[in-house]
């Protein structure tokens, strides 16, 4: 499979805001060279609720992180890992749009 589209991936970092909550500052992390379609199917409707945001489906050659303050940039818009399935050598992986 040609990988032509690139993911970056950013930490969000907690940092206090001085009034005893926090807030994130996001410190962007490496390109990804992937495979991007856009668009959900009806079992990802289903599983993830009423479809306003953006989903993405991605094929890497690389383990995307699970972790929760990890987010990718696709297109100036952020998203988050919701499902990866590896097969052969490629990880097959579902993120979804996210506000924050």
């Amino acid at each position: 499979m040609i990988k032509r589209d690139t993911i970056q991936r950013v930490i969000m970092k907690p940092i206090k805001d001085g009034q005893g909550g926090k807030t994130f500052e996001l410190e962007p992390k490496e390109l990804i060279t992937v495979a991007v379609s856009v668009g959900a199917t009806m079992s990802q409707v289903a599983e993830f609720g009423s479809q306003t945001q953006l989903t993405l489906n991605v094929v890497s050659n690389i383990k995307l992180d699970e972790y929760k303050n990890a987010r990718y940039i696709f297109s100036g818009k952020h998203f988050k890992l919701m499902r990866q399935v590896k097969q052969g050598n490629e990880y097959f992986s579902v993120l979804l749009e996210v506000n924050e």
